[in-house]
């Protein structure tokens, strides 16, 4: 976690012949499961109760550009199932719906769980696992990659620096310190070390 999955995803996104179109970062964890399948594939007006009107899915908001699953391994069962369907057919049918659209985005999924394992138990499907995995990147933690710290850092220092005057700069032993530290919680630590360094003046 933190490690800047979305980041990487984003910078992927933003260096292809897509970077013109939509990039449609999907946190599958913070998604209700009552909601999910909406969310992703939209529904129609009178769809179920409350459906008052109809909602586009992001699946289809991303089209011609990215979409980003992120904790792809938190899906539900049955959706993958039909992300599966979407995916082989390049086609989405909101809930509710008999017509279908055309699915003109590229798929980038990351998750923080062994899907191997996942595949083994019987809690991810096997044809998704391999409909997905055909390019596989893994993102180390900070403590694994020390060269990133400073870029990250200084980014993030140019991020928060709304302040009048001089621009907020690593002292030397900000530096020393940022580096040697382990950095457990990852980037998502990081930005908020130096968020909470801007804010305090320090």
């Amino acid at each position: 976690n933190g490690t800047g999955k979305e980041l990487v995803a984003s910078s992927i996104h933003h260096s292809g012949p897509r970077k013109n179109k939509p990039f449609v970062p999907v946190d599958c964890t913070t998604l209700a499961p009552s909601l999910i399948e909406t969310e992703l594939f939209g529904h129609v007006r009178g769809a179920f109760t409350g459906a008052i009107q109809g909602k586009t899915g992001l699946l289809e908001m991303a089209d011609g550009g990215t979409v980003f699953l992120d904790e792809i391994g938190n899906l539900p069962i049955d959706l993958q199932a039909k992300l599966l369907r979407a995916l082989q057919n390049r086609e989405i049918r909101a809930v509710g719906s008999n017509e279908t659209v055309k699915l003109n985005a590229r798929i980038l999924a990351a998750t923080n769980c062994d899907l191997e394992r996942a595949v083994r138990i019987g809690t991810f499907r096997k044809d998704l696992y391999y409909r997905l995995n055909v390019v596989q990147i893994r993102v180390p933690p900070l403590r694994e990659r020390k060269n990133d710290i400073l870029l990250l850092a200084n980014r993030f220092l140019e991020k928060f620096n709304n302040r009048d005057g001089p621009p907020w700069k690593l002292s030397a032993d900000a530096v020393a310190a940022l580096t040697a530290y382990d950095w457990p919680g990852n980037v998502r630590e990081l930005e908020n070390a130096i968020a909470r360094g801007v804010a305090l003046g320090s």
